[in-house]
């Protein structure tokens, strides 16, 4: 375990799983493959703290009407500050 502030915990073996758990946790990713088609305009990869809070729908809005006027740093920032906003707690990248 890594100890952050305010009591935080990061258990590091979600990361590589854990012989308890299985088949739970599994050092496994969970992968997809979609080949890049003309007309795709952005892709997002974010951790599940974006995901546990935000659907593909609310995320791929939210880029978007965002990369009309800002930045894709100010994009990720927006999508990771909604996250936050609707309550997620776990990491948010």
């Amino acid at each position: 375990r890594v100890c952050g502030p305010n009591s935080a915990m990061l258990a590091c073996s979600r990361s590589i799983g854990d012989r308890h758990f299985k088949p739970a946790v599994t050092w496994e990713p969970e992968t997809f493959v979609r080949p890049i088609q003309e007309g795709d305009a952005f892709v997002i990869i974010a951790s599940d703290g974006v995901w546990d809070e935000i659907s593909n729908l609310k995320a791929c809005g939210l880029v978007a009407e965002t990369l009309k006027t800002a930045s894709p740093e100010e994009a990720a920032r927006a999508l990771c500050e909604a996250a936050h906003k609707a309550g997620s707690e776990d990491n948010i990248s």
